[in-house]
């Protein structure tokens, strides 16, 4: 079972029998010798989760280029690209990427709600210490389960809450900036706009007059 901690999930599932799937691939492109089975063991043997990637500008190209495809080609196009797709994962190293490990119910609740107060008060500033303390699990072990469930760390959650909430301020109030640094933790407005800029791609003056 899939589990999306913040409800949001943007993407794209390719769900794939594989010896079907290696049947059609046989016969549409014969001389490419990709092996599906052996990609879904390589991949996915010995973990209920697979594994995470980091996004490269060739998986970035490969995806982007999905969402915007004329209808009257849109199936033959889904195919090439789906044969794209089986050859980048049939030349990739799996020892650089992240396997997802898997956590016990409890360690999985325990985040759960450590997400959920983060959540509510991203504003205070919060360290690793005390949530270890206040929800009575070891610092190392919270950290660690912690990214496996949310694919970030505390930190980086904690600064997408708050960014997040200043996106929305920005777009429904007329609270200055420097007003809505402070309403979402920070308390340098410079350093508020550059932190802005990062995430978002342009500055919280530019992001209100879009």
């Amino acid at each position: 079972e899939n589990y999306f901690p913040t409800k949001s999930f943007k993407g794209i599932v390719l769900l794939v029998d594989v010896e079907r799937a290696q049947h059609v691939l046989d016969t549409l492109v014969a001389d490419t010798q990709i092996d599906l089975a052996a990609i879904a063991n390589r991949f996915c043997e010995n973990t209920d989760f697979g594994m995470m990637m980091e996004e490269t500008e060739l998986v970035r190209q490969i995806f982007s280029s999905l969402y915007n495809v004329p209808d009257q080609i849109r199936s033959h196009y889904f195919k090439l690209k789906i044969v794209e797709i089986f050859l980048l994962l049939s030349v990739i190293s799996t020892e650089s990427h992240e396997k997802r490990g898997s956590y016990r119910k409890q360690q999985v609740d325990i985040v759960k709600a450590v997400g959920k107060y983060l959540s509510k008060n991203f504003v205070k500033r919060i360290t690793i210490d005390d949530l270890s303390r206040n929800f009575d699990v070891p610092a190392s072990t919270l950290k660690r389960c912690f990214k496996g469930v949310y694919g970030v760390t505390i930190h980086q959650f904690i600064k997408e809450c708050r960014l997040n909430e200043a996106k929305r301020l920005l777009q429904e109030t007329d609270e200055s900036i420097l007003q809505i640094a402070n309403a979402v933790g920070y308390e340098n407005g410079s350093k508020f706009t550059s932190t802005f800029k990062d995430f978002v791609g342009m500055t919280p003056s530019d992001y209100r007059r879009v």
